[in-house]
This record gives structure tokens, C-alpha cells and sequence, in this order.
């Protein structure tokens, strides 16, 4: 069976070298390798070479060898590595929230520059409602990027993003309409909410 585990580290204290020899212990504990490795989140860890002092190093630079050190471990050891960051909100110059996209990264643009995947979430897109996000893909390095995929309703009280109460159509019905690419885009993310439904799951 398929397993999970979840293990604390100190934020700001911890190195990518310190998840590499965690997951090497759990990898030998449990006699099989990792298929992909969840960070809650990057942007709390260090790099190696801070040493004892990690405030008086240059964020910028931090970062850049932290993910850089990330996106090495996952080619290495052919696994998904994912992870979230924290994002600035920018506005337009009437003041409205814009769209997240690859600039809207805090700290360093390295973070996204060495990324495959880059997915930003939008509460307050003008495609989305209150209780609605819009998710756009504003970086694939083997796909097509520069869309954006819903809006879907989302339950912040339990974290779920998936078709709940809506009269939504049934897949069927929808093919019939999905001529446009906007449509066939709200299409892929029905069917991969279904998916999460059907297996009683959800997307934190």
C-alpha cells in the first residue's frame, strides 16, 4: 500500500542536505525509494553555505541554491519535488489585483526561472467568484503554459477544490460544447476535480 509520512523540520535551520538524508533513512526503513517529495515550503529552508550566521546571508542568493539544490535532487533521483512559495501582490495601475505570474514571486525569480512547473492560485481573479479559484499555469517547461485552468469552487474550511453543490454538466453534455479552448481547458480541470470526488479525496 501506498504510504505517507510527514516530518517536522525547523524552519530556517533545515538544508536540502538534511531532507536528502531523511529521506535516505526512510527510504532504507521502509525498503523501497520515494516516488516525490512534498516541501511545506522551500522558502523556509537555507542553503548550506550560510553556516551558523543564515541572517546575515543574501536572500536572493539563498534561494536560488536552495531550489537550484531542490530541482538537482529531483533529476537525481527521478522523482517529483514539489513545493510552494510565497508570492507579492501586484497591482495595475487602477489599483485592481492582476493575475499572478512569474514575476509576482517574492524574493528571488530564481525560484521560477529554475522551476519545470509553475502554478500560481487566484482568489480574487476577475474570472473568479468569491468562492472560486483560478489556477494559471505560468510556467511548463514541457507543456503549454500561459493559461489558466477554471475558475473551480473551492471550500476553504476543509481545503477542498472540487465541483461541490453546482449543477454542474456531465462530461457527455460538456464534449458537446467544448469547442473552444477555453471550454476545452475547464473541461481537463472538471474531469481532474471529478477524479479527486470520486476517490474522496481533495486538492489542498
Amino acid at each position: 500500500p501506498m504510504a505517507c509520512t510527514i516530518k517536522y523540520f525547523t524552519p530556517h535551520g533545515t538544508t536540502v542536505r538534511d531532507l536528502k538524508a531523511w529521506v535516505k533513512q526512510q527510504e532504507e526503513h521502509r525498503g523501497r525509494p520515494i516516488d516525490a517529495l512534498l516541501v511545506d515550503y522551500a522558502d523556509k529552508l537555507t542553503d548550506s553555505l550560510s553556516g551558523d550566521k543564515p541572517k546575515e546571508r543574501n536572500t536572493y542568493q539563498s534561494m536560488s541554491l536552495v531550489y537550484e539544490a531542490l530541482r538537482n535532487y529531483a533529476v537525481e533521483k527521478d522523482i517529483v519535488v514539489w513545493t510552494a512559495s510565497q508570492a507579492r501582490r501586484g497591482d495595475d495601475k487602477r489599483g485592481r489585483a492582476r493575475k499572478l505570474g512569474l514575476d509576482s514571486v517574492a524574493d528571488s525569480i530564481e525560484k521560477v526561472r529554475l522551476a519545470d512547473l509553475v502554478l500560481t492560485i487566484n482568489h480574487d481573479d476577475d474570472d473568479a467568484g468569491e468562492d472560486e479559484v483560478a489556477f494559471n499555469i505560468a510556467k511548463h517547461r514541457t507543456g503549454k503554459g500561459r493559461r489558466v485552468i477554471g475558475p473551480l469552487p473551492a471550500d476553504f474550511s476543509c481545503g477542498q477544490i472540487a465541483p461541490v453543490m453546482r449543477d454542474f454538466p456531465s462530461v457527455e453534455e460538456y464534449q458537446k460544447k467544448a469547442t473552444s479552448q477555453e471550454a476545452k481547458d475547464t473541461l481537463t480541470a472538471m474531469d481532474a476535480a471529478a477524479a479527486l470526488k470520486n476517490s474522496g479525496g481533495g486538492a489542498p
